[in-house]
């Protein structure tokens, strides 16, 4: 915002319809040019800004939360010991992977969006919810409102979930958001949050359109809405 001086030194609030082209990125040593990039005016706790995977188009990107490091690589890596592969799926650009959730003898799979902006674990769509039928009498762990990346607010309650399979892994008692509302971008799709994608050292392929996930040294850490 260097060409409005006033918001720079606090004094205006930042016009953000007048910011100045974003020329380049630099992560690393890294520099990506002519990012395209929005302003949003909410983020979640501790956060300045994010990323979407568009950025690294082509790329092959390593989340490592054991050593806190995300990697760029132009190939996939080579030792995958521990990691199992997944498709890795596109809905309206949003990269998401399949998962299961059982309740007792019933299983329900659906389409789930890697969302680590948000400090949640899973999250369930309404009308996804509605169509499977999904259980209504979990154990309930509490009821809030929660925000979006975009500010849209939900009416939600969070339950356990006894059980969700991501990819060939199984995790137990985890705490699950059920939205009350409608997803405002017209189409049904539920969300795994980074507390639980926090559990697995993840390496994204998007130029194979696959992901490979690898327990961690988090994976069997208590859950932040189960604490």
């Amino acid at each position: 915002m260097a060409n409005q001086p006033d918001a720079v030194a606090g004094k205006t609030t930042p016009d953000f319809g007048k910011m100045e082209k974003v020329r380049t990125i630099q992560l690393g040593k890294r520099v990506f040019t002519n990012p395209s990039v929005t302003v949003t005016r909410l983020t979640a706790h501790e956060m300045d800004g994010r990323f979407g995977p568009n950025l690294f188009e082509g790329k092959v990107v390593e989340i490592d939360y054991d050593k806190q490091l995300l990697i760029i690589h132009e190939k996939r890596p080579r030792r995958l010991n521990g990691y199992t592969k997944s498709p890795l799926l596109f809905i309206r650009s949003f990269a998401c992977i399949a998962a299961n959730l059982r309740v007792g003898n019933n299983l329900y799979s659906g389409n789930f969006l890697l969302d680590s902006g948000s400090n949640m674990a899973v999250i369930l769509d309404s009308a996804w919810a509605a169509h499977e039928q999904f259980p209504t009498n979990l154990p309930l762990l509490n009821v809030k409102k929660v925000s979006d990346p975009r500010g849209f607010v939900y009416e939600t309650k969070t339950v356990q979930l006894p059980l969700i399979r991501v990819s060939t892994f199984e995790l137990t008692n985890v705490p699950t958001t059920l939205l009350g509302s409608k997803n405002p971008d017209g189409f049904s799709l539920n969300y795994l949050g980074n507390d639980l994608l926090k559990r697995f050292n993840t390496i994204l392929d998007l130029k194979n359109d696959c992901i490979y996930l690898k327990p961690n040294k988090l994976i069997n850490l208590g859950y932040r809405e189960n604490s």
